[in-house]
């Protein structure tokens, strides 16, 4: 069987787009050479798998010239010269999918032959093309500006000074600069939170930020909306927070998905790390943010829900005792998460939706079902299933468990940071105090407990330990 890259590459297509580069490798504009079309044929035939016995150097090159001895060097260049298609069709399906790319290139072409009639005609239909759009970010003022610097050509050429044409490109080449300046410093500072390793030159920042407070743009919303986000990225401040939101609620749409998406999971990051208001008020502010990006579909891959953003929204909806509304949300919107992790994370959630509705019995059951790979979700599991067995008395029971659980964290401690491994030994460890102080009740030591756990960071469930200590008290 062969093995090459050229397969790699290839298996990655769809099966409509292997037809459409049969159909390019065939079209006599794009190739002239048979062979290449031939070959091109061939592997059509083994797509997308190319795993077939007959897939052999020798067995498709009698395939290619019958009869001819097989010649190595022959085989390599067709395969080569195959790949270079490969490049140019991948080039030119990506090119097709940008109307303005193409429009710039067909312009130049009109400037360049000197068609100015029909460049006229095709300037007008792509600028009124380009404004119907209703995005007005960063790739719109880049996009507006390639189509005004083609018409600033087109002048040129007929020797005509237009001063509203000017000041269009200006305006458009300077607000593209701006807001992807803008997203840029914004990236980069969000990295940094996360690897404050990462070096980045700032020195333009402070002059972009000094020029955006003098000059507010109040025509362009995204401008507004990114120099907020950075200002709240750089001071953590609330008013930058309700700022950001005022401005997406009323201008979100000019963003468009995929920015308006992110920029309110930097809101809910904000709120998880800040905490404006207490966390009871961040959590239902974060609850909200989600909530509105579900109603408005504003999922961007495949218009997929990530299992992150499904069990967090599920979570804050339980602690706010929105049982009705999760419930609904588990069975109406489930279609949408990653097939692959779809049913453990449905059994999860709804493993979640009965516990916090004290149906112990039936949480373990669709905890049971859960089969996730990713070991920050198996210790969610392990943790809830604690407290499951906690509430429902199997003391002995939970005493072996915890024993596993332990063994867990540290046959795994090489996949964990450090603070997740101490929150996780912590609760253990907790646990563990007390299931000896309800073997055997201590009133001083259960208070001594209680205070301990009030007073650790470092732990998981924090408030229900306090709450099942504060019940362990009242027993006596």
């Amino acid at each position: 069987m062969i093995k090459s890259k050229l397969f790699g590459i290839l298996s990655k297509l769809s099966g409509k787009e292997m037809r459409r580069f049969v159909d390019y490798v065939s079209s006599p504009y794009f190739n002239k050479n048979e062979n290449i079309k031939k070959l091109c044929m061939i592997y059509k035939s083994f797509h997308p798998d190319f795993m077939s016995k007959n897939l052999t150097k020798e067995k498709v090159f009698e395939q290619l010239f019958p009869g001819r001895k097989y010649a190595d060097g022959t085989f390599r260049n067709l395969n080569s010269d195959l790949l270079v298609m490969f490049e140019g069709f991948l080039a030119l399906q990506n090119v097709s999918q940008h109307p303005v790319v193409l429009n710039k290139y067909l312009l130049k072409e009109l400037n360049n032959k000197n068609i100015f009639s029909l460049f006229e005609k095709n300037y007008e239909k792509f600028i009124d093309d380009i404004n119907k759009q209703k995005t007005r970010n960063s790739w719109y003022y880049l996009n507006y500006y390639i189509l005004q610097s083609d018409k600033s050509l087109f002048n040129g050429l007929q020797n005509k000074y237009s001063k509203d044409d000017l000041e269009e490109t200006e305006k458009s080449l300077i607000r593209f600069f701006l807001i992807r300046l803008l997203e840029i410093y914004s990236y980069v500072i969000n990295k940094k939170r996360l690897s404050p390793k990462i070096e980045f030159d700032f020195s333009y920042m402070q002059e972009l930020l000094e020029h955006l407070k003098k000059h507010n743009y109040e025509d362009t919303p995204a401008i507004q909306i990114h120099f907020n986000k950075l200002q709240l990225f750089l001071t953590n401040e609330e008013d930058y927070y309700y700022k950001v939101k005022h401005l997406l609620e009323k201008y979100g749409d000019l963003l468009g998905k995929e920015q308006q998406y992110n920029t309110y999971i930097s809101l809910i990051n904000y709120l998880k790390n800040e905490k404006p208001g207490g966390e009871k008020k961040s959590l239902l502010e974060a609850f909200e943010i989600r909530k509105r990006i579900i109603e408005n579909n504003l999922f961007v891959s495949e218009n997929r829900i990530t299992t992150t953003f499904f069990r967090n929204q599920v979570k804050a909806g339980l602690i706010l005792k929105k049982f009705d509304w999760v419930y609904d949300f588990i069975n109406d919107y489930n279609k949408r998460l990653t097939p692959l992790y779809r049913k453990s994370t449905v059994n999860y959630c709804l493993a979640l939706y009965h516990y916090e509705k004290t149906d112990f019995t039936n949480a373990l059951k669709y905890l049971s079902k859960v089969e996730y790979t990713n070991h920050h979700y198996i210790l969610d599991i392990k943790s809830l299933q604690t407290q499951i067995y906690w509430e429902r008395g199997d003391i002995m029971l939970l005493k072996y468990f915890l024993d596993s659980y332990r063994h867990y964290l540290v046959s795994r401690k090489y996949l964990f940071k450090r603070k997740e491994l101490l929150t996780h030994r912590n609760l253990i460890n907790f646990i563990s105090r007390m299931i000896s102080l309800k073997m055997k009740y201590d009133y001083g030591k259960l208070v001594a407990l209680k205070n301990e756990i009030a007073n650790e960071s470092n732990i998981l469930k924090k408030d229900w330990l306090v709450t099942k200590v504060n019940e362990m008290i009242m027993q006596k």
